[in-house]
């Protein structure tokens, strides 16, 4: 029984990322590979589901989301008869590589197009949403597109809703949600890891690659999912170049930190086609960024060789993750997970294009962010747990090393480093050096099980003062030594504190009536603005305090005397 509870506490981290990357993956999905699906039904805001086409001399219907097969100039129209009333009603949709001019009762009402100063032939992508005029008597709005990539065969026809504008944003924002909301949490544990690194000294050693790696991929990641959405490119429509920039440069450096992650957790003997892999991803993205730069090609055009690199990349991975010995690397084991993922997004976009001719990767690129940062929190909290316990076993090491181990009071190491962080923090107070009386006495007379008894009855009364005042501290610096530190202006009534110790110490005898418990005690005031060092003072103050105990042993020795003529 005990077997099995303790492997279930080996597993259980490893279950729960399986469920939830399983909880996450499916609505992934589900929400890439059914076509219709649509969160605009029963919301105020509706979904075109087909619009009519003129391209290629060819007049049809076509269902939407779909590609049109053309590099030339076409037109669609939106059917808006069964719209009564059009005041106040907007349409949103997104047109990507063309110029656009939206016509309604044959009179222009929106227009984009590329300027001779765009970065980009393409024009990049566009989000659109305009007022619908409420005066419109032709029962459909024509949609004028230009493609501007002679290269491109296929354009694709996104969603197009009808609704106010304040519900469209509304819906557009639910149905972005998922990745917003993964996005910044990719952010947000990039921002950790880095903190971590600062935090943790030498975090960037070998075993800590991975955890490093990972996070940059997430922040890769997270920029690519955003520079995806609807949502951004309206919010950000003025610097949509720069967008467009950032989804297909991450896209393309995606799998650099997958490759430095998967490095140092398969056969080392793999490690040389890791880097090479890394600088062809590296070259190929710069080359793409160039030729786009110069306006000779486009990145959107280089798409397919961007895909093949990429899947090529992950085909290289799962060979070496295949090919690497689990029992020399047991670390290997740790990426079942981002395999499958992997296998996901190299096979299943591919049947889907077949399908609907459209060329998906951007959830798919999502699950294995997700499966690789769920991966990544199991290493962390693995480290974690490591650190922890290391960081434990550094502190019971360093409190034995600063802690007197009969009374449990600071030691001599301790007041040390006390005394010098007092003076380079220039702390103002009142030093004590105090010495219990008659201890060697009461060793040899009663032995030192007893003499342990009078320091610890000392040290009992030391916390409890402690206790009560929190700028007293106290330490143990010898045998009967003891050295008390107060951080308190001059006005302080030091002596009257001194009065009390002792005579609460003086109750504190549980043997020889004759015998009273006492100690002797001196003190000086430290002012760091003064001519004093802090040593001086404390010398100072242990001169007093020999003097005291000087004045105690000749009262002592008269009391002694007495009592054993009594």
């Amino acid at each position: 029984m005990k077997k099995i509870i303790y492997n279930f506490k080996e597993l259980d981290f490893t279950i729960i990322t399986i469920i939830l990357f399983a909880v996450i993956s499916v609505p992934i999905l589900i929400l890439t590979y059914i076509p219709n699906y649509s969160i605009y039904e029963k919301s105020g805001v509706n979904s075109i589901k087909a619009v009519k086409v003129f391209a290629n001399g060819k007049k049809f219907s076509l269902d939407i989301p779909k590609t049109i097969k053309s590099n030339k100039p076409f037109q669609f129209f939106i059917d808006i008869s069964k719209y009564k009333d059009l005041k106040n009603q907007s349409l949103a949709t997104g047109f990507s590589y063309s110029n656009v001019k939206i016509y309604a009762d044959n009179t222009l009402i929106y227009e984009i197009k590329k300027t001779d100063s765009c970065l980009v032939n393409s024009g990049a992508y566009r989000s659109v949403l305009f007022d619908i005029p409420n005066n419109i008597k032709d029962p459909y709005i024509k949609v004028c597109v230009e493609p501007l990539l002679n290269s491109k065969t296929e354009t694709l026809i996104k969603n197009i809703v009808i609704g106010r504008k304040s519900d469209i944003l509304m819906k557009k924002l639910q149905h972005d949600s998922l990745s917003i909301i993964i996005s910044f949490l990719l952010i947000a544990n990039f921002i950790i890891a880095l903190i971590v690194n600062f935090k943790i000294r030498n975090f960037l050693k070998s075993e800590h690659y991975s955890i490093f790696h990972l996070s940059i991929l997430g922040f890769i990641a997270s920029i690519y999912f955003l520079a995806q959405l609807w949502t951004t490119n309206y919010f950000f429509g003025n610097i949509h170049v720069f967008i467009y920039f950032a989804e297909y440069m991450s896209l393309l450096l995606i799998l650099i930190p997958t490759c430095l992650f998967v490095k140092y957790k398969v056969d080392v003997k793999f490690a040389i086609f890791f880097d090479i892999i890394v600088f062809i991803l590296l070259l190929t993205t710069l080359i793409q960024f160039i030729l786009t730069i110069l306006k000779i090609s486009e990145f959107k055009e280089m798409i397919i060789i961007s895909h093949f690199v990429m899947s090529i990349t992950i085909i290289f991975i799962l060979i070496f993750i295949f090919f690497t010995d689990s029992k020399k690397y047991p670390s290997k084991r740790s990426l079942f997970i981002p395999m499958v993922a992997m296998i996901i997004s190299t096979i299943i976009p591919l049947i889907y294009y077949f399908i609907y001719k459209i060329l998906v990767i951007k959830n798919l690129t999502l699950i294995i962010s997700v499966s690789l940062i769920l991966l990544e929190a199991k290493e962390l909290y693995a480290k974690y747990m490591f650190y922890k316990k290391e960081q434990i076993s550094k502190d019971i090491y360093k409190n034995l090393a600063i802690t007197d181990c009969l009374t449990g009071l600071f030691n001599r190491q301790a007041h040390e480093d006390f005394i010098k962080n007092i003076e380079e923090a220039k702390v103002a107070g009142w030093i004590l050096s105090i010495d219990l009386n008659n201890l060697k006495y009461i060793n040899d007379k009663f032995g030192h099980s007893k003499g342990d008894q009078l320091i610890l009855n000392f040290a009992k009364i030391l916390k409890e003062l402690e206790a009560d005042n929190n700028n007293i501290n106290s330490f143990r610096i010898g045998g009967d030594e003891f050295f008390i530190f107060i951080k308190e202006n001059k006005d302080f009534n030091v002596e009257q504190l001194v009065n009390k110790l002792k005579d609460i110490y003086s109750q504190s005898n549980d043997f020889e009536d004759y015998f009273v418990p006492s100690f002797s005690a001196g003190f000086n005031y430290y002012d760091p603005e003064g001519s004093s060092r802090i040593i001086d003072i404390y010398n100072l103050a242990d001169k007093l305090m020999y003097n005291d105990k000087a004045k105690y042993k000749k009262l002592f020795r008269h009391e002694l005397k007495e009592a054993k003529v009594d």
